[in-house]
């Protein structure tokens, strides 16, 4: 009897150690946040609980009215540790201007930040297009 009841007490604890979700709060970007294209930017989470060492994913993601699909298109980070709570990531030349995007921040779940702007980089631009006419005229 002591064994069965010692098994059953295992296999709860087993049970409920590999159950633990971590779905931390995402902090940065809000609802306030504007990001531009190609600069770098800084995610921040809540990381209480987060045992030390435990890999996580940043993608970036836009939802469009009426639609459930995240479009996580773009990875902008991965493998490193959830539990530090703040991750550089670099935001992609590669989107468009909009007010709907979102972050995914994925450990062993993902939660997904409020929806934000990204603008397109103006002055990249601008440099850009200086370039090109030096280039014609030369």
């Amino acid at each position: 009897m002591r064994a069965v009841l010692s098994g059953i007490v295992l296999a709860f604890i087993l049970h409920t150690t590999f159950a633990i979700v971590y779905a931390p709060k995402i902090i940065l970007p809000n609802s306030d946040s504007v990001w531009t294209v190609g600069h770098k930017e800084l995610v921040q989470w809540n990381s209480t609980g987060i045992p030390k060492g435990t890999p996580g994913m940043i993608m970036i993601g836009y939802l469009n009215p009426g639609d459930i699909n995240e479009h996580l298109n773009w990875t902008v980070a991965k493998g490193f540790d959830l539990y530090e709570s703040h991750q550089s990531i670099v935001v992609p030349k590669d989107l468009n201007p909009g007010d709907n995007y979102i972050i995914v921040l994925f450990g062993d779940s993902g939660n997904a930040s409020p929806t934000f702007t990204i603008k397109a980089d103006y002055t990249r631009k601008r440099r850009d297009d200086r370039r090109r006419v030096k280039k014609s005229v030369a």
